[in-house]
């Protein structure tokens, strides 16, 4: 006898109500094997947009960590752990004791106060020039004021002092970073080579159980683990547009791929394309880019963006830096994955509105709210987003570091899908994920490494991601750990 299996189509031709006559024909072992198998590739195209939005995160937030953690090293060389608050009263009851003068000017380091930490480090050297941690953390306090003039004299006179291999390297840096500001084009070739694991790859429900035409086929679909091999690779370019305020403009083009060792059919490559400038204002910093995104899945399209963003920062040198972004993508999805990919099509907008909060030179909080909107050709693709999210910083001696970051995001989509539920389906997504990092010549010693060697960065990540549903469809757990290996050369 001949099972006709239903489909979308004819599902909504008939109507609801004869929906579950439909199955009559169907609970033959046979056919339910066949419905299990016709389900997991209905839902192929959703489950691969949420591998490719993980991994397109992931990637992204790892640059910006990287860009993060390059800047704060630079400003905090050796700080480590502030022993005690030392007051400047605690000065003048004892104003030769040199111990004191130095927590005094640490006490000012980490409360931002860098103009009386400079007033205090210049009385110190007066008395001992020979101190080479105070010269250097003298040389961090000019450069973080801005002096790079006066900041590079201090670290030329480090470089040519006997003093350890890794305060000359510390101290190299710094001329670098000097060198690179000083030029109007500047340009940045950032390299990320690791590996990572994922427990559910694939995306597939944490029941295993797929709803179809309101039922329930359980057990048709399995989580599949995976490893995979990440590379990415970014230039960008800046040019200081040599007005009175630092005006620039910029471009950024990035490479990304990720290789799974078994599911193939996810492997990624990510390409982007950022032009945009930097204005400064009285009123803060202003950043309007256009991008070009596109992601292609197992050699195939699959998804091509074209959009602009918008963001305002806040000027520095305050303990809060609040922003506003906003991001705007035009979303096309090619029908090479999914006959029904283009019902996805349609804009993807967000406004992100956050603080940055600086407790200390080596400690920074990162708290914002979004809310956005996914439209869509099919009304059941379209929903609202929002949702809040934080990342914590904290910077330890000798480069290392850790992130800790958490979001949450609620999506509601604006009509129920007739071919998986009558209901509207709403989406709860959390995600906690801690990064360390370090500096491969804080591992090894300075005649171990090769010069090429000495700044390349060692990260560690593990995250947690669990996306709760109303439909077992969507309801997924996933957790992954990566170890990435990065360099960046400027010039």
């Amino acid at each position: 006898m001949k099972i006709n299996i239903p489909t979308k189509k004819n599902y909504k031709r008939r109507g609801r109500k004869k929906a579950p006559l439909l199955f009559l024909f169907a609970l033959t072992h046979g056919a339910l094997a066949t419905f299990g198998s016709y389900a997991s590739s209905a839902f192929a195209a959703d489950q691969l947009a949420q591998a490719s939005t993980t991994t397109e995160t992931i990637i992204e937030t790892g640059r910006e960590d990287a860009e993060r953690i390059r800047a704060a090293i630079l400003e905090n060389f050796d700080l480590g752990t502030l022993e005690r608050e030392v007051t400047f009263e605690d000065v003048l009851a004892d104003p030769d004791n040199i111990e004191i003068n130095i927590l005094y000017a640490r006490t000012q380091i980490f409360k931002g106060r860098l103009d009386r930490a400079q007033a205090a480090i210049e009385r110190i050297l007066l008395q001992r020039p020979d101190l080479h941690y105070v010269r250097m953390l003298y040389g961090v306090v000019l450069y973080r004021l801005g002096n790079f003039v006066e900041a590079q004299s201090v670290f030329n006179n480090i470089l040519s002092s006997d003093i350890s291999a890794e305060n000359k390297l510390q101290a190299k840096k710094y001329m670098d970073d000097i060198e690179a500001k000083n030029k109007r084009t500047k340009f940045t070739l950032s390299t990320a080579l690791g590996i990572h694991y994922d427990s559910n790859r694939n995306a597939a429900p944490k029941s295993g159980d797929i709803s179809l035409l309101d039922t329930i086929i359980p057990n048709s679909a399995k989580e599949r683990d995976d490893i995979g091999g990440l590379f990415s690779a970014t230039l960008e370019g800046r040019h200081d547009l040599g007005l009175q305020r630092a005006h620039e403009i910029y471009g950024k083009i990035n490479i990304t791929t990720d290789q799974q060792a078994a599911q193939d059919n996810l492997d990624l490559i990510v390409g982007r394309i950022d032009l945009g400038g930097v204005f400064i204002s009285d009123i803060g910093s202003f950043d309007l880019s256009v991008n070009h995104n596109r992601i292609n899945m197992a050699k195939k399209s699959y998804l091509m963006e074209n959009g602009a963003k918008l963001r305002w920062d806040a000027l520095g040198g305050k303990k809060y830096r609040p922003y506003i972004e906003q991001k705007a993508q035009n979303q096309m999805y090619s029908t090479s994955s999914s006959s029904t990919a283009h019902e996805k099509n349609g804009w993807n907008m967000e406004t992100k509105v956050g603080t940055k909060i600086t407790f200390s030179p080596i400690s920074l909080l990162d708290i914002y709210a979004m809310a956005g909107r996914k439209n869509a050709i099919k009304s059941y693709n379209t929903f609202n987003k929002k949702g809040v999210g934080a990342a914590y910083t904290r910077l330890f001696d000798k480069g290392r570091f850790l992130i800790f970051q958490g979001n949450y995001q609620i999506d509601k989509y604006e009509d129920s899908d007739a071919f998986v539920s009558s209901i509207k389906r709403r989406d709860t997504k959390t995600s906690l994920r801690v990064t360390g990092g370090l500096p491969l010549v804080s591992i090894f010693s300075q005649d171990t490494l090769s010069q090429q060697l000495n700044d390349v960065q060692l990260t560690g990540t593990v995250e947690r991601s669990m996306s709760g549903s109303n439909i077992v469809n969507f309801e997924t757990i996933n957790n992954r750990a990566q170890i990435m290996l990065s360099k960046t050369i400027r010039f």
